[in-house]
């Protein structure tokens, strides 16, 4: 990894959040998938009054929280919600 991708790659760990369109360089996300655990991490998305909405992966809820609190001003209305996939075999 070049130190840039280092860094970022730091920082999401200390953080323990990064934004779905969060890019690394030179092997930061094999890094984080087998050494960082960010496998078992789950997806956030924010809705706002206005309709848009904002995704991030993070460590657990408070995470989440902290890094919506961070990211955005959450003086307006918004709901927060843990995003699940479920599959469905049908063949």
């Amino acid at each position: 990894m070049d130190s840039t991708t280092k860094m970022i790659v730091k920082d999401i760990l200390k953080d323990g959040y990064y934004r779905k369109d969060q890019t690394l360089d030179n092997g930061g996300w094999a890094y984080l998938i087998t050494d960082g655990g960010i496998a078992d991490w789950n997806h956030y998305v924010i809705l706002f009054e206005d309709g848009s909405e904002q995704e991030i992966v993070a460590r657990d809820e408070k995470s989440a929280m902290d890094a919506f609190t961070s990211l955005f001003d959450l003086s307006c209305e918004h709901d927060v919600y843990e995003k699940t996939v479920t599959y469905k075999r049908i063949t």
